[in-house]
């Protein structure tokens, strides 16, 4: 009997035999490293990354995992060594950062202090691994905070603001953060543009308000910077503050009109009143009564109040079927996902790059098939 199987099936049998070979030489290997620690933790409350070795040596070895990252020797006195936090440490004579000894840190009187490195003369701080000081703060109320920022660090003492250890020049009593883009004090509402310039784009700071996590409203108009490719502040005038709904953290509706990282929907057909996007979807899907778009492009033929999860991807009630991006499937890869093939499969990518492209050497005659934009398959 003539086996009709496509090569790329085959090839994806083997490569679920290698998936089961690669992890079991791995675990070989690191039984021959001799393990993942480089000894007994030092003090395993306070740092998971010093470690004392049999000869009674000290080591530096991150979360001790040795196997991936190694370990360094820490020069220290080993019978006055002590943890001080994760990354730091000291003996009699000197602070340690990580495996480096920093004889210029007064020993004595270093600690750490709400998460911030002192001792009495300066405030230290991790520059992406190099040990920085700073002496012209408020020693003893300096902190951080807003440590969930990605842009950070923020820190203030009794005096001011920092930035990235340098002060910001706002007011120290009303300056607050807004949202993950935008900051206010009395005299106006700040943002970052290109190159960190921290800037006051405005001072109408009694007509505003925070509208989610990426937007503020300032008298008439909304705000938001765009961050993808080329910086911007965007801006959309807003005629009726009423009609302002919130669909997610890039998403409003204003006036009628659907906007999507303060710009129009490219759809024009979508509605402002229903469109939605559930928490189930991927950021560039949404939902109308009578729409679900992908991209702001329309899915051509879906049925949108049965659009639903599907394993990694979606399907409709009309039988059609999505990757986790929202767009369609032709028949062959569906055959291999509801194998339970895992999206991410090398198998699976090579063939989704190959059906996209109009070269896919197996599955059904494709010239009846749309790929999900309206375009007809090759």
């Amino acid at each position: 009997m003539t086996n009709h199987s496509c090569p790329e099936e085959e090839a994806l049998r083997h490569w679920g035999m290698k998936r089961f070979l690669i992890p079991a030489f791995a675990a070989v290997a690191i039984v021959a490293a001799g393990g993942y620690t480089p000894g007994d933790p030092v003090d395993a409350v306070r740092s998971r990354s010093y470690y004392r070795t049999s000869s009674g040596a000290i080591e530096y070895c991150v979360d001790g995992n040795r196997f991936e990252l190694g370990s360094k020797p820490v020069p220290a006195d080993a019978a006055s060594f002590v943890v001080v936090d994760e990354s730091y440490a000291k003996d009699r004579n000197v602070m340690f950062f990580r495996s480096v000894p920093h004889p210029e840190v007064d020993v004595e009187s270093f600690h750490i202090d709400r998460g911030v490195p002192k001792d009495r003369y300066h405030v230290y701080r991790d520059d992406n691994g190099a040990f920085i000081a700073f002496d012209d703060v408020d020693i003893p109320s300096f902190e951080n905070v807003w440590e969930e920022d990605y842009r950070g660090p923020w820190a203030l003492d009794v005096n001011r603001y920092y930035f990235r250890y340098h002060p910001i020049d706002v007011d120290r009593a009303t300056f607050r953060k807004l949202n993950t883009e935008f900051y206010a004090d009395k005299h106006g509402i700040y943002t970052f543009m290109q190159g960190d310039s921290f800037r006051c784009m405005s001072n109408k700071v009694q007509e505003s308000s925070v509208v989610n996590d990426a937007y503020v409203r300032v008298a008439d108009t909304l705000y938001f910077v765009y961050r993808i490719g080329r910086l911007e502040l965007r801006t959309h005038p807003v005629r009726d503050v009423s009609s302002l709904r919130v669909v997610s953290r890039s998403t409003v509706c204003v006036d009628g009109v659907v906007l999507v990282d303060n710009e129009p929907f490219a759809a024009q057909e979508a509605d402002a009143a229903t469109i939605e996007q559930p928490k189930e979807f991927v950021p560039f899907l949404h939902r109308d009564r009578n729409h679900v778009c992908y991209r702001q492009g329309i899915l051509d033929g879906v049925v949108p109040s049965t659009f639903r999860r599907s394993g990694d991807g979606w399907k409709d009630g009309n039988g059609n079927h999505y990757d986790r991006f929202g767009k369609r499937l032709w028949p062959v890869l569906v055959r291999l996902l509801r194998r339970r093939a895992p999206s991410t499969d090398p198998m699976i990518l090579l063939l989704t790059r190959m059906e996209y492209r109009g070269r896919l050497p197996c599955g059904p005659d494709p010239t009846s098939i749309t790929d999900g934009y309206g375009r007809e398959g090759p």
